[in-house]
């Protein structure tokens, strides 16, 4: 399995995966807890969703629609007052629910593709927090 094959099966069964990833990623510290305070979750699993589909295409191919959509979404996360060493965390917790999800599917492949995806991503996005 690659990172192509691993965002198709994520579309297929995204709330099952988002709703994992979401319960992971706020427990995880409570800083996160109250950046997410009042956020209906159910419209930030579909914003994930586009965003992971954004970071895969960002990662597969240069993209400017990609870097573009990249660029707003580190302009609206500083806005936010999202640090930057929050993005570890969500790395981690998507890693995990990941690799939970994939199971025997996951590989170490797999797994670096993802953190090599979501390294590029975080690049773009901190540009804007410059």
């Amino acid at each position: 399995m690659n990172i192509v094959e691993s965002i198709r099966e994520l579309q297929s069964d995204e709330e099952l995966v988002i709703g994992r990833f979401y319960t992971r990623f706020l427990n995880r510290d409570p800083r996160i807890n109250d950046l997410f305070r009042g956020v209906d979750l159910q419209r930030q699993s579909v914003m994930l969703t586009t965003a992971l589909n954004t970071i895969e295409l960002n990662y597969v191919g240069s993209s400017t629609v990609a870097r573009t959509h990249l660029l707003m979404l580190g302009e609206q996360h500083q806005s936010l007052g999202v640090p930057k060493d929050v993005y570890p965390v969500f790395e981690d917790c998507l890693i995990e629910t990941l690799a939970e999800y994939h199971g025997s599917d996951w590989d170490i492949e797999l797994q670096q593709q993802w953190r090599e995806a979501l390294h590029r991503a975080f690049e773009t996005l901190f540009e804007a927090y410059d």
